[in-house]
């Protein structure tokens, strides 16, 4: 069962489904709400080359609007859909900016429900940088000595990824070159 507060919710994107022009462009409506009680909306935007969910930019419109962490949110589609779980993707991403945040939805037989985001992601993926505790950073042996300096602590992350992955061996006399995996070492970042 609803509270008052995610009834206003679904409420809201239920409007603004409703008033989508009716196209593929625009099909589905979120609304969310922070810790403030304000509510911010967003619909999607489909496109053949991929385009933002309506959770994803109702996400986006609070974070302009600077508001506070989102408590609750809830999607919605056009024509009467009702209520939609968020996909895989939009799942992450609450969980990763908003991991206390309630999702509304949908249960069989028409009714809703709010559950917190972590339930609908067991054993998630974490973000590295959002973890705790030491990180193991890999790189090419012949740069420990500008690294345990200071010398160097930027990289190119494509070109990193080259030189710590294969080493090349070419042959003398025009022979062929041979690639082989590189020794890596790691350091403990804290």
């Amino acid at each position: 069962m609803l509270e008052n507060n995610e009834r206003r919710l679904v409420t809201a994107a239920e409007a603004i489904a409703r008033s989508l022009p009716d196209n593929d462009t625009h099909t589905v409506a979120s609304a969310a709400m922070d810790t403030q009680g304000n509510v911010h909306t967003g619909v999607n935007v489909f496109h053949f080359t991929g385009g933002p969910c309506a959770e994803l930019v109702v996400i986006a419109a609070a974070a302009q609007a600077l508001a506070g962490p989102l408590v609750t949110i809830v999607a919605v589609g056009d024509h009467d859909r009702g209520v939609l779980a968020p996909c895989g993707r939009c799942r992450q991403v609450l969980l990763d900016l908003h991991p206390d945040v309630a999702v509304i939805l949908p249960l069989p037989g028409g009714d809703v429900t709010a559950e917190p985001i972590r339930d609908l992601l067991p054993r998630s993926y974490s973000a590295p940088d959002l973890a705790s505790g030491p990180r193991i950073v890999y790189f090419n042996p012949r740069y420990y000595d500008s690294i345990a300096s200071g010398q160097k602590t930027v990289t190119i992350p494509s070109r990193l990824d080259r030189q710590c992955l294969y080493s090349t061996t070419e042959t003398p006399f025009g022979g062929s070159t041979r690639r082989s995996r590189a020794s890596n070492h790691g350091a403990l970042i804290t």
